[in-house]
């Protein structure tokens, strides 16, 4: 009897065990998945976070009236400007020396949110970045997995404006998420998030604005 309940007592202590073990590698292969959603969803945010920032940075880059640079803000999700946003991509000559120098006019927007989202994400939206080129040609990308951008003017004094024509500054926050959900060991889903916070101040914009002082 004595060796039976050993027996028992050893099969228990090593399903006991065996429990842990699988609980550790369950709780390991969450964590390995959270952790990649998150990599993938930083990640994603560093690249459209490069974009925004080579693009806002040429505002007004070329224009003859740096104060028509900002064409429209008609909300904080949606703002289309002009400039030369090639200029980095031009092996670092000045738009002078450029024979390719050309102004595009460049449009960012976020759809609504009540189109649905194509993803198990319900915050997830798109943003839209279209560049026209001179000629007239136009060409489109899609960001997806960006649930918030959100622009702000700010005049060469720190004050938040509406009006494009006093902006010297722009305050441009990016929020990214996950489309898929990782679970939680208490069953919770979340989605992996990754922010961002630019300041730009494009060069034209503040000669513009140190003028008229």
């Amino acid at each position: 009897m004595d060796s039976y309940l050993s027996l028992v007592a050893s099969i228990a202590i090593g399903g006991v065990f065996l429990l842990g073990v699988m609980n550790f590698y369950g709780d390991y292969t969450d964590y390995q998945t959270q952790q990649l959603f998150q990599m993938i969803t930083q990640e994603n945010l560093l690249a459209i976070q490069e974009i925004v920032q080579n693009d806002f940075d040429g505002i007004g880059r070329g224009v003859d009236e740096p104060g028509n640079a900002i064409i429209a803000a008609p909300s904080r999700s949606d703002i289309t400007f002009q400039g030369n946003i090639d200029f980095y991509k031009s092996n670092g000559r000045s738009f002078e020396e450029d024979d390719k120098f050309e102004i595009e006019t460049v449009r960012y927007w976020l759809d609504d949110l009540a189109s649905g989202s194509a993803t198990p994400n319900p915050n997830d939206r798109t943003l839209f970045r279209e560049v026209t080129y001179q000629g007239g040609r136009r060409k489109t990308w899609k960001y997806p997995g960006v649930v918030q951008f959100d622009c702000s003017l700010y005049t060469q004094a720190g004050a938040v404006t509406a009006n494009p024509a006093q902006a010297a500054q722009l305050k441009i926050h990016l929020r990214v998420e996950s489309p898929q959900p990782t679970t939680k060991k208490n069953g919770a889903q979340v989605y992996q998030t990754a922010i961002a916070e630019l300041w730009v101040t494009p060069e034209n914009l503040a000669r513009l604005t140190n003028r008229n002082n």
